[in-house]
């Protein structure tokens, strides 16, 4: 059997409209993935100050326009990192003043990226539809954070 392929595709989707379902069409299509999942973000940081409808009204218009695709649908942003994750000499962790000004491991990182996203959406009165799972007793292995990911995903 093999693993079903998602495409995550973020954006504000204020509108969605017939651009942002071509895109996604031709992702599965192409067979790039065999599910696209359009992730509605709070805020546009390339359009700072633009005034956006609500998050709600975002989704509930992705969710109607994906309606007829079984394979193109409206996801939430989850977040997750292993609790132990927290090593600032972690294999592969990059760091540079950019992002150390974000935390010195993944755990403090993963924390400043959704508060970041809430104190955004807080302070323009979005809606916010992110959520935060640290997990017990994981690190930054495979095993449990992709049984933790598999049983949300899927259950």
């Amino acid at each position: 059997m093999s693993k079903e392929k998602i495409g995550l595709f973020f954006g504000t989707f204020d509108p969605i409209h017939n651009g942002h379902l071509r895109i996604a069409k031709y992702i599965t299509e192409e067979k790039l993935a065999d599910k696209v999942w359009l992730v509605v973000t709070p805020d546009n940081p390339i359009k700072v100050g633009s005034k956006i409808s609500s998050f709600n009204h975002r989704f509930n218009m992705a969710k109607i326009a994906t309606e007829k695709y079984d394979n193109i649908l409206p996801s939430d942003l989850y977040i997750q990192v292993g609790a132990l994750d927290n090593n600032p000499n972690s294999a592969g962790l990059r760091h540079n003043e950019y992002a150390d000004a974000q935390g010195l491991n993944r755990v403090t990182r993963a924390v400043h990226f959704f508060e970041t996203g809430q104190n955004i959406s807080e302070s323009n009165n979005y809606d916010f539809n992110w959520s935060l799972h640290i997990i017990q007793g994981a690190g930054h292995n495979l095993i449990p954070n992709a049984d933790n990911a598999c049983n949300l995903m899927f259950n």
